[in-house]
């Protein structure tokens, strides 16, 4: 079989299945290196193959008066379709295995779309390769699949049609025209809607299309000359044009980036190199050494393994926990997987209505998974678990308006006041059986001289931000014996605030640490006479992927595979955590503001203080040695980097014990029992 292909599309497969495999790696699990920006252009580089080798397939058998499209469909089924349900397939069992039910159910859904070829619809309007979810897809990479699918749907009745009213040299104009149209789209819909550009056949086709043109306008000494290009070529030798070729592919990869979206201009240059390497037809190839002939000839089977291996490594191992040894073996593995699936799989044909019917089986088991909810019996007490192991934003309005949380008839023990990382104390403080008053609101800075919201995080009530702090200063005056906590995240989230101003005009300025410190010394005057205490930013562990959450739901899910690799992942459940920069601001103005006695009133009563939560979890000769597990199995924190229900307890405790208040009903164990209500 291997003896009918040409040695140089194969070599170049394996270029384009080198080059997005070392991307993947680069990318989801090695972010800091960035060695192969462009290595994403392996798919491009693929769609120039099929492209031309379609073009090549479907005018042949009309040259030759005997072309199909019910035979085109089946050879391109019995091509694509084994190896991918393979893959589909084992990827879903595993996850039967180790997923969450939530995620599950999702990677079934995903198994539906990539098998009925519509998988770049559904991913167009979710995470692309470029964004941090983007491992949480473990199936993300079919979306090619299904653009080349949807181009088969359309490009042989668009060649049927073109052959019966036109001549071969102007069906090739005809294609070059639809190539330049779909490229100077691409390129304009890249700058309105980039993730759906990057997923759409509409963006892509013409990709596709430049391996047409590989057909029609063949280059080198042999082929006839029809343009300027051709002639050209004549005067060069098919290893010279195949070498400029890779020469153009070689550079884009290790210069071209994706930060203004994909497609662009950009990729003109790789796409003319794949031209320009299978056009030239060199029959002693640049690619013609063994290991590019085999890699090539595992190329499809390789793409279609890499992708899960590797989201499901960036799911349960963190970067530390990944050495270039295990990267090496891990690389190695994939090209083995992809060998096995290529002579045990792809090198059949022997595919027929058996393989239809186990086909449509499977499909509808992916959907009827995904309708089931990614089987939650899988996880005993999943959902009285799952609430220690997240951030619990608690059912009471988030609207900076106060309110009084716990027993309705005790007088509150103190007030709450902040963003997001004030609510994720509130669930243990109400679960220790106080009672407070919150005031609160998600993306809300506010405070004496400055407020900022952001309107994304609660759309309906972000226009109370301002109120915050003017909500904070009355309960105080209505409560004065009973100390503040104010809990923020202070200047990281914010670019910039607004100053208050009495004539109502927005005047908006950068967030500074000046700001910071403006907005201390108003509050120290503000609130004279009272006990103030401001919460030190927690070393919090928000990376893109990390080991503790799906810790969790291996501990939960309790079979072999889910124990095996849970025992792998318990040895690495701390992390060296800097503390944030901020922080030396806020300190060093409360020093100044307590030294001075900006706070006290005239009976000397009156004080503010800085608490760090940190030391309660984070330990070392430099306090940076953090636990990122509580009992072993609850994560510390969120992916957003809020202390979860359980991580939030050992904090608590150090709060509570700092302001001298008593620390209450402190939950030692998570059993299944009652959990607290919240009384608004």
């Amino acid at each position: 079989m291997a003896n009918n292909l040409r040695a140089d599309i194969t070599g170049l497969r394996a270029v384009a299945v080198l080059a997005v495999t070392s991307f993947h790696i680069d990318y989801v699990l090695l972010p800091q290196l960035q060695f192969i920006p462009g290595g994403f252009l392996g798919v491009d580089i693929f769609f120039v193959i099929s492209g031309y080798l379609m073009t090549m397939i479907i005018m042949r058998g009309l040259d030759q008066g005997n072309f199909s499209v019910l035979k085109f469909y089946q050879h391109r089924a019995k091509r694509i379709c084994p190896a991918l349900l393979i893959t589909v397939t084992v990827t879903c069992l595993f996850g039967m295995l180790v997923l969450s039910p939530d995620e599950l159910e999702m990677l079934c859904r995903e198994a539906g779309k990539a098998l009925m070829f519509i998988s770049n619809f559904y991913f167009a309007h979710r995470d692309s390769y470029f964004e941090a979810g983007a491992f949480d897809h473990l199936l993300l990479h079919t979306w090619s699949l299904s653009v080349e699918w949807q181009f088969y749907f359309v490009y042989p009745f668009a060649l049927l049609l073109a052959n019966k009213f036109l001549s071969r040299q102007n069906i090739a104009r005809l294609v070059s025209v639809c190539l330049l149209a779909s490229l100077v789209f691409a390129c304009v819909y890249t700058t309105i809607d980039a993730r759906s550009s990057y997923y759409m056949l509409s963006s892509r086709a013409f990709e596709l299309l430049f391996g047409a043109l590989a057909y029609f306008y063949p280059l080198g000494r042999n082929s006839a000359a029809q343009n300027a290009l051709q002639r050209l070529a004549c005067k060069l030798s098919p290893a010279a044009i195949e070498a400029f070729g890779l020469l153009l592919i070689v550079v884009s990869i290790f210069v071209v980036t994706d930060q203004n979206g994909w497609p662009t201009a950009a990729s003109i240059p790789p796409l003319v190199g794949s031209y320009l390497c299978i056009a030239a037809n060199n029959q002693r190839s640049w690619l013609r050494f063994s290991v590019f002939q085999q890699l090539g000839l595992w190329s499809y089977a390789i793409y279609l393994v890499h992708w899960p291996i590797l989201a499901y490594l960036a799911k349960f191992f963190s970067q530390d926990m990944l050495s270039t040894a295990f990267l090496v073996i891990m690389l190695a593995c994939i090209f083995a997987l992809g060998a096995i699936m290529h002579f045990t799989v792809e090198r059949s044909r022997a595919y027929g209505y058996k393989f239809l019917g186990l086909y449509l089986v499977l499909l509808g088991g992916s959907f009827g998974a995904a309708s089931a909810d990614g089987f939650p019996q899988r996880v005993q007490n999943q959902l009285y678990y799952w609430q220690f192991a997240t951030y619990v934003d608690v059912p009471f309005p988030r609207d900076a308006l106060a309110h009084k949380l716990g027993a309705s008839t005790q007088q509150p023990s103190f007030l709450l006041a902040g963003d997001s990382f004030s609510r994720h104390y509130i669930s243990d403080f109400i679960d220790r059986g106080f009672t407070f008053i919150a005031i609160t609101q998600p993306g809300c800075y506010s405070a004496h001289s400055y407020y900022v919201s952001t309107p994304d995080a609660v759309p309906d009530s972000y226009k109370n931000c301002p109120l915050l702090y003017s909500d904070l200063l009355r309960e105080a005056q209505q409560h004065p014996d009973i100390p503040i906590i104010r809990a923020q995240r202070w200047g990281d989230e914010y670019d910039e605030v607004i100053k208050r101003n009495p004539t109502g005009k927005e005047e908006r300025v950068p967030m500074t640490t000046d700001v910071v410190k403006q907005d201390l010394y108003g509050m120290a005057q503000d609130f004279k006479g009272h006990n103030v205490y401001i919460i030190l930013l927690p070393r919090n562990y928000d990376q893109p992927y990390g080991n503790s959450q799906a810790l969790f739901n291996l501990k939960l899910l309790d079979n072999i595979v889910s124990n095996a690799i849970a025992r792998r992942i318990i040895d690495n459940t701390s992390a060296n955590i800097d503390s944030h920069e901020v922080n030396r601001t806020l300190i060093a103005t409360i020093e100044d503001i307590q030294k001075r006695g900006l706070i006290k009133d005239a009976q000397g009563k009156g004080s503010m203080h800085y608490i760090d939560p940190s030391p309660a979890y984070c330990h070392g000769s430099q306090g940076n040695e953090c636990e990122l597990l509580v009992d072993g199995v609850y994560p510390r924190f969120d992916p957003t980097g809020h202390f979860t229900w359980a991580g939030s307890i050992a904090p608590n405790s150090l709060i509570l014990k700092e302001i001298g208040l008593p620390q209450g009903r402190v939950r030692t164990d998570f059993s299944p029992r009652d959990v607290p209500h919240f009384d608004d």
